[in-house]
């Protein structure tokens, strides 16, 4: 299942702003279907285990949150997704909570792989855009109205109990299960009121790392919640939205740094 994916970094990423090309206008289907297997993990700033996930508002009054939507099978339209990932960035309005807010996120950094073909860079935003909607009952255009699409390097490893990703001067997330009474088992969560058709048992995580540099903020989260979970997820295509990703996206990260505990 693991899948590494070593890619050479160019000296900007390590700088407070950077230039990224995104996917680029190619013409997706309009009609037809998707479907992912695969996993879902994310991490966010709440103590742990995030009250989010039990219906309640998060610790700190809104969420910082990262996912990674990791695809062992899966498709847009023709386009083949097998073994790919993509990494969405993202922040709720103050006072809410992030699976509440979807469409429309303070903002929302989605990372395409960079070795992605151009068709491939758009199908797993589409995609993304797809699966996180399942969580609002319905189909979004967007994740966030401030959405930007960059292809970056990004290092991978996609264990059972333990997902980690790179993106050299943006992301360094490690995500580990809590082990339960026998010191060995993951703690579990099951029918929580985030699930839903397609969303498998919730492992109960945390942050051995979390600190992205990026949107003018420098989060730094160790120790915080987060989460995995198995999605089995499919759905028509019923449209396109009508602005494609950008050919090219700047993401300016901002010369002033907010630290965040």
């Amino acid at each position: 299942m693991k899948r590494f994916l070593v890619l050479a970094c160019v000296a900007a990423l390590t700088h407070g702003a950077f230039a990224a090309t995104a996917a680029g206008a190619v013409s997706l289907p309009a009609k037809g279907e998707w479907a992912m297997q695969g996993s879902m993990s994310d991490a966010c700033q709440c103590d742990v285990f995030c009250p989010c996930e039990l219906a309640k508002k998060p610790t700190y009054g809104h969420c910082d949150d990262t996912a990674i939507l990791h695809i062992d099978t899966g498709h847009y339209g023709p386009v083949d997704l097998d073994g790919m990932r993509i990494v969405v960035v993202s922040q709720s309005p103050e006072g809410e909570r992030l699976v509440d807010t979807i469409g429309a996120l303070n903002f929302a950094r989605l990372y395409v792989p960079e070795d992605a073909t151009d068709e491939q860079a758009q199908a797993l935003v589409e995609l993304a855009r797809r699966v996180f909607g399942v969580w609002v009952g319905g189909k979004v255009a967007r994740i966030s109205p401030d959405e930007k699409v960059a292809r970056v390097a990004m290092t991978a490893t996609i264990e059972p109990t333990r997902h980690k990703v790179q993106i050299p001067g943006v992301l360094d997330l490690d995500i580990e299960a809590l082990t339960g009474w026998d010191g060995e088992s993951p703690v579990v969560l099951k029918n929580g009121p985030a699930a839903g058709p397609g969303v498998g048992d919730i492992l109960i995580a945390h942050s051995n790392a979390y600190h992205f540099t990026g949107n003018g903020l420098d989060w730094d989260y160790k120790g915080r919640s987060a989460s995995m979970r198995k999605l089995d997820m499919k759905g028509a295509i019923e449209n396109v939205p009508a602005d494609p990703p950008a050919e090219s996206a700047k993401i300016d990260d901002g010369a002033a740094h907010h630290h965040h505990h």
